[in-house]
């Protein structure tokens, strides 16, 4: 016999009719479930049921006995009195029972999870950068105009945030409490290690790479989930998902102050450089959005960066207050 995991959710809840109430209780005197239901969600729930399973198999049905008491008063009017161990076996089911289902939803009030739109949120301005303190001693650097969410106190047997934009994560080991950083394109589950997690709406991909220990990497509607390690990055895309080993400093050389174009084109350099120093960039012919750039920038001022990218690619550049136009 099946049943639907939202009633009985309601039923733990004491949210039910009471012809729901009757409906779960059925379901309960029916025996075992043999498939897994997600009550309450990140909570320990399968102790709990055998419990509850276990307890429902001694009194030999709860809902049985009471119909037996009810029989026994039918056929034997004169006897004002029931029998006084089949009525105290029954309350002390009825007892135990209710004391399970307080404990569950004790737990679960404990560290309730939180909706996203209920996380705090930090968005780091164009042209700055910030590093914050989680609840668990988890470090975040984030990069200019990045936003994360994340609860202000961390649920009982999970981390998770969300990532728009680019941060470096330090991540607090834990291992009864997986970190999960969730972007519009991607999922990445550690246990403690350190890695840069890059995915802005604005650009094509969500990226990362592994500084130490391992993650897990997998892109939305993704079957495929990578396993990466140190000195590894890998790509979400339209394209897929793949991984590469190598060099990896160039990515996280932002923490140093230090642009990377790693063979990009100058419209993808472009984006990096309007959120780095807070500008907005136009290019004159749109030809030129084709143009690849690869190289590092370290400690540039933006008019040291446009002599340099005006010299490489053989272009001139003009810089009113906070606009700048690249033409031929």
């Amino acid at each position: 016999m099946e049943i639907d995991p939202e009633l009985l959710h309601r039923y733990w809840k004491k949210e039910c009719t009471p012809s729901e109430i009757q409906q779960v209780e059925r379901w309960l005197e029916a025996g075992e479930p043999n498939v897994e239901y997600g009550v309450g969600d990140d909570l320990d729930e399968d102790e709990l049921q055998q419990e509850l399973w276990s307890l429902l198999k001694s009194k030999k049905n709860i809902s049985s006995a009471k119909s037996d008491v009810k029989k026994t008063q039918r056929k034997n009017i004169s006897i004002r009195r029931p029998n006084p161990f089949l009525t105290s076996g029954i309350a002390a089911a009825l007892v135990l029972l209710g004391l399970l289902l307080f404990i569950f939803q004790n737990r679960s009030n404990q560290n309730p999870e939180l909706t996203i739109a209920q996380y705090k949120e930090i968005t780091v301005p164009q042209g700055k950068k910030m590093t914050i303190t989680l609840n668990d001693g988890t470090k975040v650097s984030l990069n200019s105009g990045s936003t994360l969410r994340y609860p202000e106190s961390f649920s009982v047997n999970r981390r998770h945030v969300v990532l728009d934009g680019e941060a470096f994560f330090n991540v607090a080991h834990d291992l009864t409490r997986p970190f999960i950083a969730e972007t519009a394109r991607s999922n990445t589950r550690v246990l403690g290690t350190q890695f840069n997690l890059r995915d802005f709406v604005n650009e094509t991909n969500s990226s990362i790479v592994v500084k130490e220990g391992k993650v897990l990497f997998s892109g939305t509607g993704c079957a495929d989930t990578l396993i990466l390690q140190a000195d590894e990055r890998a790509v979400f895309s339209e394209n897929g998902i793949h991984k590469t080993k190598g060099q990896i400093s160039g990515y996280i050389d932002w923490l140093e102050n230090t642009l990377y174009f790693n063979d990009i084109t100058l419209d993808e350099a472009a984006l990096m450089i309007e959120r780095w120093y807070d500008i907005n960039i136009e290019l004159d012919d749109p030809m030129l959005a084709r143009l690849k750039i690869k190289g590092s920038f370290k400690q540039k001022s933006l008019q040291e960066l446009m002599n340099d990218l005006a010299f490489l690619l053989n272009l001139h550049y003009r810089i009113d207050k906070k606009d700048v136009l690249l033409y031929k």
